[in-house]
Parts: structure tokens; sequence; C-alpha cells
């Protein structure tokens, strides 16, 4: 396989974190809630042998002193190695991944999900194929996922019994497929999931992936959505939505910007009846892009950019505790050539979106957020300035 885990991000130009490694090279206690008026840092580790090459890929906060954070780091091989971070509130420690001591596996842990202290899951691949590991309260342990050409980039859990995983698969040198895994409490197997487009494997010319998903959120077990994208024949990317109704996968149809390639980054649903979901498009530079589900279609949502025009401003992460609370960050103004560029932080209230204050470190960017129902927001991702840089945590605050 390609190593697609951290150069093909989607059929756009997906970021999560691993454009922040490209680009590159801790939650208070008082509760607030997600569309609070600004963001600060807290203060979070590195494990890596060089400290500008840590990242943070995915968030899960089950109180206002508890969360789990996912990531990995540039190892002394040059290769990835994987690490998780837990946060009580403003003090963040190093919680190891049973990977961590293998760093010529090359291992990026991409999304993470709890739904108590006692049990999270997180996703990821290597070298030898997708991979799973679930915390048990005290430790991380291996969850071996079926064999296969696989990456998977998000995951969502009801109960420890109970979580989905996405991705893509995709065999001896074909374009991908989408691929979505069950995990019944002892072990995981892959669900049937649809393709857009044709029904045969084609060769892409721009060597993307055909069809992948990045995200999925459950909101009860007759209910998941998954978001992503695919290329078109034409080469072209289109927003990729999917839907779980207890039984089977569908493609829920979802409109696309009237650009160049469009795609979606992160989801996340508060009821059956709600669903937000935030990527890009690409028109002069990048833009943002909000799409909302109101249980029987996706429309688009204005959404800010903040950036001057010419430069890219990208939503990778979107955490929705009501219909009428969400929060999604990423990158402000980013400017690849001149290695610039800040996070993003906007805030839905129940009509629109508008941006939120949050802080940088040199060249910053966010790559996942989980807020609480009537509680704060954490927010990770990485940041850079010279030799320093590595992990950052943001939290909301106060209004």
């Amino acid at each position: 396989m390609s190593w697609a885990g951290r150069t093909v991000r989607s059929c756009t130009r997906i970021g999560i974190v691993g454009s922040l490694a490209v680009l590159l090279a801790a939650a208070p206690s008082t509760p607030v809630p997600a569309a609070a008026t600004g963001w600060s840092v807290v203060p979070s580790p590195n494990v890596g042998p060089a400290a500008a090459d840590d990242y943070l890929s995915g968030v899960s906060c089950i109180s206002g002193t508890w969360c789990m954070s996912s990531g990995y780091y540039v190892n002394a091989q040059l290769g990835y190695s994987a690490f998780f971070e837990h946060g009580d509130g403003p003090n963040w420690s190093v919680a190891q991944s049973p990977r961590s001591g293998t760093p010529s596996s090359d291992v990026l842990i991409n999304g993470v999900s709890c739904t108590s202290a006692l049990f999270c899951m997180s996703v990821g691949t290597s070298r030898d194929g997708g991979l799973a590991e679930q915390w048990d309260g005290t430790r991380w342990s291996v969850a071996p996922v079926p064999i296969g050409d696989d990456v998977l980039y998000g995951v969502s859990c009801l109960s420890a019994e109970t979580c989905v995983a996405v991705g893509y698969r995709s065999a001896k040198g074909k374009n991908a497929r989408s691929l979505i895994e069950l995990w019944d409490g002892t072990k995981w197997s892959v669900m049937a999931s649809p393709n857009p487009g044709p029904t045969s494997d084609y060769a892409s010319s721009s060597g993307l992936a055909h069809a992948l998903l990045l995200s999925v959120s459950c909101p009860s077990l007759r209910l998941c959505v998954a978001v992503g994208s695919y290329v078109t024949p034409t080469g072209r990317g289109d927003t990729l939505a999917e839907q779980w109704d207890g039984t089977t996968w569908s493609i829920m149809p979802s409109p696309d910007k009237p650009s160049m390639s469009t795609g979606l980054d992160a989801v996340s649903c508060a009821t059956p009846q709600f669903c937000m979901a935030v990527g890009n498009f690409q028109a002069i530079g990048y833009d943002t892009l909000a799409e909302s589900w109101d249980g029987g279609h996706w429309s688009i949502v204005a959404s800010p950019d903040g950036g001057p025009t010419g430069f890219d401003d990208e939503l990778f992460g979107v955490s929705c505790p009501s219909a009428t609370s969400c929060a999604a960050v990423g990158n402000d103004g980013v400017n690849p050539a001149a290695a610039s560029g800040k996070t993003l932080v906007e805030s839905w209230d129940g009509n629109s979106w508008s941006v939120v204050t949050s802080s940088n470190e040199g060249f910053s960017g966010l790559s996942a957020v989980s807020c609480l129902p009537l509680g704060p927001c954490t927010a990770v991702g990485a940041h850079s300035s010279g030799r320093n840089g590595g992990t950052l945590v943001e939290a909301s605050q106060q209004p």
C-alpha cells in the first residue's frame, strides 16, 4: 500500500492533523457554554525527540476534568509513533500507546472516542493496515481489526460494546473504497458500505483516493452519520455522506460548492434530527464549508473565513452538544509557502456561525474539538515557532 495514512487525506484537501504535520514540519474546571467568547492555551507535554514534531489529532471529553487526546510524533527513525495525552482540567500528561515502542511500524492515531473514564476507543493506521486501541481506565491495549490494506480515521462509541469506525480500504494499488467497521465489545468486523460513482475501480489520473470517510457520529443505535469525500471520474472532489438506519448504510445526498473540489472532514450529531458537518472547498485558496442535517436533508450553512483571499481557511473538527451549540476548529489564513497561519475557532448558536477569538503559538492549527452539553470545549492540534513547537491544547473561556 502507498503510505496513504499520511499522504492521502482526502479527495480534495483534507487536513486533520496530517496536514498540520506537513505545514508545521486541557480544559478548565468551571463549566462554560460551547459558544464561549474566547479560547486560551492549556500547557501540554511533548514526547518525541524533536518537540516541534508532536501532533494531537483527536480528543474526547466526558467531563470538565476528564479528556483523552490521541496523537503521534516523528520518532528518531523519522517514522511515526503513537501516543495519548490525558487531561484532568488544567493538567495534561502522557498516556503511552502499546505501539509507542515500535517506531519502525509508522503508527498514526487519527481519532478517539470515550464513553467513560473506564473506556475509550482509538483508531488509526500503520504500514500493516488499520489499527485500533482501547483504554480500560488504566492503560491502552491493542483491539485487533480485520486485516486489510486499510486506513481508519474516525470513531464514535455509544458504549463499551458499540463503536463504529470509518476510513477507507485500498487493495493491490486500486483506488480506495469507503470502509466502515463495527466494535461489539469483543471484536471489530467490517460492515457493508456503499460507494458513489462507478461500480468498478478505475485509475485516477491524480492518484487520489476514490472514496473515503473521515468522521462518524452515532447519536443512537439506529442512526450513525459518516462523512468524507470522493473523486469523480473527471478528477473533481465532491462531498460524501452516508447514513446507518439500524440495518444498512446508504448514501445521503449532500450539496457541493460550485468550485474545483469540495470535501467534508468532520461531523457531529446532537440528535437524530440534527447533525453538523464541516470541511472546505477550493475557491481562490481553500475556504471553510459547513453543512447541516435536519433529519431529512443536508444544506450548506454560511461559515466565515478569517484569512485573506487566496490563503487557506479550513475546518477540521466539530462538536455539537445541542442543535443550538456547536464549536468548529481548524486553520485560518494558512500560507504554506511562508509557513504562516493561525488557529480558527467558530461558534454555532443555532442560526449562524461566527469566528471566536483563539490563541496561537507561532504557526498554529487545530484538528479536533470536544464540547460538553453545559460545560467547556477542548480543542487539540499542533504549533510551530522556529525550532520550538509541538502539541497544542486550547480550552473555551467564560463569556
